[in-house]
């Protein structure tokens, strides 16, 4: 007979590396994980730490309450964060009123971190390791995983989605466990701050490895976002020379020219409407000013569309040549109605095996711009995640700056209390 033990808050039983579950068989105790289950040493269910953890309750609801977290499963490695980014994926829940939480989660998924413990079977990773976390875990078995494309996985988990039950915690506590095999050692010249901003550079190159680039080819890309900018960072990193880029907000592409990343920037004019008698001359239009602009009077080699909105990706189809290439980056592209040309269009989703391509890129690139630059603003502490994703959902702040890249720093020295005295475990 099985029973289920709730340890921690007993209103957040999600399940993953923080040990909220455990199971009971036989007498014996189990932790219970999305990637192991593993028995606890000497069946002791009070053996762990005790961590401090941002939980969305609802919107706008941020709470700051301590759980549990064992010691790391087989081929999983525990980190202690210090830094994570935010992207739109742990922004938009926080702020949606009709945000549903089946169950209190801990966002966050940009993370980099210093190991401070590792389990059996793992090789590579030592106590005080400085690391980025992928927090795409592929299944690893399915067909697209073994073809090395665990971007279009058949059964994935996403650290800090709420899309799953139980979720799969994200970064906004003090520590996480994580496989190992989704665990990037940061060399001595990234520091941890812009460590979190590997995912979308990483994404970026991502888009950039499906387009067929050449140095000559003219290049727009529309969204002058993270990864707007980071597609536009890569291209000329790639030796791109001619890349232009489009937004609808005149500080980013002001922003984007002045920091080296375009030579070239339009400002996109709203829509008038929804309905597609409206939307398609106004992408038109908006395309064949982008053409005009460039002096490329046939449209350009390839775009990039960085959005996700409709009339944009509208706009991409008509800026590209006949012949050329459209890249939709993000999954947020179906369901669209587009316009039919003769242009190649492909989708991109997250990342495949990009994240080691982008610390090389930031070590060894000398035309990459400073991405240093990405990160506007800094926010410290688990008690500023709700003011730091606030303020990440604007254009600017109260100053008047333009605010791209947001990022929580921990203070590794607080947030955890050790209730038992662990040899293998440091802190640091």
């Amino acid at each position: 007979m099985s029973q289920q033990i709730c340890q921690g808050n007993p209103s957040s039983p999600n399940r993953d590396d923080v040990t909220s579950t455990l199971t009971t068989d036989n007498n014996k105790v189990y932790q219970t994980s999305s990637f192991s289950m593993a028995p606890l040493v000497g069946g002791d269910i009070r053996r762990g730490a005790e961590i401090q953890a941002a939980v969305l309750h609802s919107c706008n609801d941020a709470r700051i309450y301590p759980r549990l977290i064992t010691l790391p499963g087989p081929n999983e490695i525990q980190i202690t964060i210090r830094a994570v980014g935010l992207g739109s994926l742990g922004i938009e829940p926080y702020l949606k009123e009709n945000t549903r939480v089946s169950e209190p989660s801990t966002l966050g998924h940009q993370a980099t971190g210093v190991v401070t413990c590792v389990g059996d079977g793992v090789e590579g990773f030592q106590i005080g390791d400085a690391v980025a976390i992928e927090a795409g875990v592929p299944c690893r078995v399915c067909a697209k995983c073994r073809e090395g494309r665990y971007d279009v996985c058949r059964d994935p988990k996403l650290r800090g989605s709420m899309k799953s039950y139980p979720a799969f915690r994200g970064a906004f506590q003090a520590s996480i466990n994580h496989p190992a095999a989704s665990c990037h050692k940061l060399p001595a010249k990234i520091s941890l701050e812009i460590g979190s901003l590997l995912e979308p550079l990483a994404v970026a190159i991502h888009a950039k490895d499906e387009a067929h680039l050449e140095p000559t080819d003219s290049i727009l890309i529309i969204g002058a976002s993270t990864i707007g900018l980071s597609c536009a960072a890569v291209c000329i990193a790639s030796g791109s020379k001619d890349v232009m880029i489009a937004d609808n907000l005149k500080n980013r592409i002001g922003f984007a020219v002045d920091h080296g990343f375009a030579k070239d920037g339009m400002t996109m004019l709203p829509c008038g409407g929804t309905a597609l008698r409206d939307q398609l001359p106004f992408a038109r239009r908006m395309a064949e000013r982008a053409t005009q602009l460039k002096r490329e009077p046939t449209g350009f080699n390839v775009v990039f569309e960085c959005t996700g909105t409709e009339v944009n990706a509208q706009a991409a189809i008509y800026a590209a040549r006949e012949g050329g290439e459209v890249i939709f980056v993000g999954n947020n592209h179906h369901k669209k109605r587009l316009p039919n040309r003769l242009v190649a269009m492909l989708g991109t989703f997250g990342q495949a095996s990009s994240y080691e391509a982008a610390i090389d890129l930031i070590t060894c690139s000398e035309r990459l711009p400073d991405l240093r630059k990405l990160i506007t603003h800094r926010h410290h502490g688990l008690a500023s995640v709700l003011p730091a994703v606030q303020m990440a959902a604007k254009t600017k702040d109260e100053k008047g700056s333009v605010v791209l890249k947001v990022v929580i720093i921990l203070d590794p020295n607080k947030g955890t209390r050790w209730r038992h005295r662990m040899s293998t475990l440091s802190l640091g």
